[in-house]
């Protein structure tokens, strides 16, 4: 278990040096950080969410402050952080989507980091509606 929540973490490492992303994009990101370090380690810190996301503590502290005043999570500088049930909610979402993603790559052998971010996400929107529509046969619902 530890090892695949350590290849989902270096997954989004790749994805993000691969393209920036818009603001609430980037947030959903360090939610989604924060959710898989707490479940590989118990706990996720200001150090652990630089690194994997490529950017500085201070823009890391600057994101948690904005992301408690939003009600996602509990930041106290040097306490810890913790997801409150809306941040939860939404990086359970995400994780959800990008396991998708992982799984297909996997599959397939293409390494995640180096797919362009809009082909990944036309990817995860393709195979969702696939998944809604039914069984999930990809050869069904190319044939009709």
């Amino acid at each position: 278990m530890k090892k695949k929540n350590s290849e989902r973490l270096e997954s989004i490492k790749a994805a993000h040096e691969v393209e920036k992303t818009r603001s609430s994009s980037r947030m959903e990101d360090y939610l989604e950080i924060i959710s898989e370090l707490v479940e590989l380690k118990g706990y996720a810190t200001t150090l652990d969410i630089s690194r994997y996301m490529n950017v500085s503590a201070p823009s890391v502290t600057k994101m948690l402050q904005r992301l408690d005043e939003g009600g996602f999570l509990e930041y106290e500088k040097y306490h810890g952080i913790n997801l409150t049930k809306k941040g939860i909610q939404i990086a359970e979402g995400i994780r959800q989507n990008h396991g998708i993603l992982l799984e297909f790559f996997g599959w397939s052998g293409v390494g995640f980091g180096a797919i362009p971010l809009m082909i990944l996400m036309v990817v995860i929107y393709f195979f969702v509606l696939i998944l809604k529509l039914g069984d999930g046969s990809i050869s069904n619902k190319i044939k009709t």
